[in-house]
């Protein structure tokens, strides 16, 4: 069993497959494009592609961290 445990937050932009085979904890941050809000999942939800072209057709977009509830679910 090891004495720590290596966790990051989503905004090291590296795909769940990295996060899984190095079992690093991931936080998920969250990001608003006009309206809705999203998790930043690894571009599950929102592939890049189409973030950067809602972006580049005006879409209003927001970041935020995670609230303090889910942080503490988190941890």
């Amino acid at each position: 069993m090891n004495d720590y445990v290596l966790t990051c937050c989503s905004t090291a932009d590296l795909s769940r497959e990295r996060f899984a085979d190095r079992n690093i904890q991931v936080v998920y941050f969250h990001f608003m494009i006009g309206n809705e809000d999203y998790l930043d999942d690894c571009g599950e939800s929102v592939p890049p592609a189409e973030l950067f072209k809602r972006m580049g057709e005006g879409e209003i977009t927001k970041t935020s961290q995670v609230t303090i509830g889910e942080y503490i679910s988190y941890s």
